[in-house]
């Protein structure tokens, strides 16, 4: 996966389609089936109760494994496939990195987060994150909101990131408040680091 340096340009986000059970065709071939199980009497109970437990094992294993796939493809992911991304697969795109990179990670409600996207434990020592995949500037807001999440969850860190860049503004306020920013140019390091760390074509 290519780590390129590119020349910023707002694009529009493409959204992660929310998929139903229902729309699982191996799901609704479990449920066919469990339902000519029933219909065979209890007379054929022990068949029943084994395939029952043999075909939700099955199932369990196969969501398992599509979503090992899907965390896999999601930490291969540069910064262009970023800027196409939802904020929540971004969250979960930084969630992988920090988690590869031996942090303890505990992501936070979608709504009343207290400014936190993230909370990342390392050698003992809390960091709050806040993740902002802008198409614009970010300004002190998101410094403000890191600030007040670092006192809200006892962090000895804050920290914000970005795919975009910072205003002059909010960096004097991030320096003032000892919040450790990644911008663009800082994210797409952190990820060609990480990249190169587990063998992945970084061109």
């Amino acid at each position: 996966m290519a780590y390129r340096k590119r020349t910023y340009a707002p694009r529009k986000t493409r959204r992660t389609r929310q998929v139903s059970m229902l729309d699982d065709p191996l799901f609704m071939g479990i449920v066919v089936f469990m339902v000519v199980l029933f219909g065979l009497g209890w007379e054929y109970r022990f068949l029943l109760i084994l395939g029952s437990f043999a075909l939700v094992g099955i199932y369990v294993s196969v969501v398992l494994y599509r979503q090992y796939l899907a965390d896999q493809r999601l930490l291969l992911a540069g910064i262009t496939e970023i800027d196409l991304m939802s904020g929540v697969d971004f969250e979960r795109r930084m969630a992988l990195h920090f988690k590869m990179n031996g942090y303890k990670v505990q992501t936070t409600p979608a709504t009343k987060d207290y400014g936190a996207d993230l909370v990342l434990v390392k050698d003992e020592v809390g960091t709050v994150a806040q993740l902002k995949r802008y198409s614009s500037k970010l300004d002190q807001d998101a410094v403000r909101q890191a600030v007040a999440a670092k006192a809200k969850y006892g962090a000895v860190r804050a920290m914000v990131i970005t795919n975009n860049y910072f205003y002059p503004a909010a960096i004097e306020l991030a320096r003032v408040n000892q919040v450790e920013l990644w911008d663009r140019e800082r994210l797409i390091e952190e990820l060609y680091r990480s990249a190169t760390r587990v063998g992945v074509s970084a061109k």
